[in-house]
């Protein structure tokens, strides 16, 4: 009997062992075989050029000698972007400065393509993908200003804003919160250029670290807009809630706060937010 039992138990394990063997060997040869386009893949700027690295494979996906930095991969994990640096030859440093600093480039991971889509000077910034076919440039055009394009990959078609400074999308890219601290308030915008709705408040000079007091947050699901202000003639902060469906942008919660010290503002979902004043936690929920 015991070693009927012996001999039952020595099968299950053997059945386990192969079972874990199998999945483990489809699960690595399935990440493998996502290559260009797969979860598995990092990218790398190396000796100028970008390496696409694949657990222990490494491949090159550029050979022209320019610097890069700045890599950023697309949502649907199929392209990448980078700034190729067109300063680092001097093939460019003889052209026009303003038109042949950077140039933003797109590389097709399945066609193993490369394609300029945007190009400017020094005052280019930080960009980002707001969707698999569409990024941000963001470009510094003085005291408190950062314009940006938007450009999509596909059709070349483009189109500049300018809302304000530090720029914060909702989750849903649908919508753009922007700074403005010299006149003290927001601007939201989208990203064709529209500017749907505008929040300010008079400064008091007495009183200038209000302004850099100001913050927002958009809930997770892009359906409400939590900010920290100065109250109108008066001050103090405030603590506002929009509810931003159909570009409304209408009030659906006021509080006056006790403090200017305002910690770790931030939504825990889409029906609670939170903060830290005064040592304190606090926590609402709509």
């Amino acid at each position: 009997m015991r070693l009927k039992v012996l001999r039952f138990s020595f099968f299950i394990l053997t059945v386990f062992v192969i079972i874990l063997i199998t999945f483990y060997f489809f699960r690595g040869k399935s990440a493998n075989e996502k290559g260009s386009s797969g979860t598995s893949s990092r990218f790398i700027v190396e000796n100028n050029e970008i390496w696409e690295i694949i657990s222990d494979k490494k491949i090159q996906l550029t050979d022209d000698g320019f610097e890069k930095s700045d890599i950023k991969i697309s949502s649907d994990r199929e392209k990448i972007g980078y700034y190729k640096h067109l300063y680092s030859k001097p093939l460019y440093q003889n052209k026009d400065y303003f038109e042949n600093y950077l140039a933003l480039m797109i590389y097709d991971l399945k066609t193993k393509k490369e394609k300029e889509i945007f190009k400017g000077d020094y005052h280019l910034g930080e960009w980002e993908w707001i969707s698999p076919k569409e990024v941000i440039i963001y470009q510094g055009c003085g005291t408190e200003c950062v314009a940006f394009w938007r450009v999509n990959i596909e059709t070349d078609e483009k189109n500049s804003a300018n809302y304000g400074v530090d720029y914060q999308w909702s989750a849903d890219k649908k919508y753009v919160l922007a700074y403005r601290y010299t006149h003290l308030g927001i601007t939201i915008g989208d990203k064709f250029g529209s500017e749907i709705f505008t929040l300010e408040r008079e400064k008091n000079k007495i009183f200038p670290k209000l302004a850099e007091k100001t913050e927002g947050v958009w809930s997770p699901d892009s359906k409400k807009l939590a900010l920290i202000i100065k109250k109108e003639n008066q001050e103090k902060l405030e603590f506002l809630v929009f509810d931003v469906v159909e570009k409304k942008f209408k009030v659906i919660y006021q509080e006056d706060l006790e403090s200017f010290e305002i910690k770790n503002f931030h939504w825990q979902n889409n029906w609670t937010i939170g903060y830290q004043i005064n040592d304190k936690l606090k926590k609402i929920n709509f």
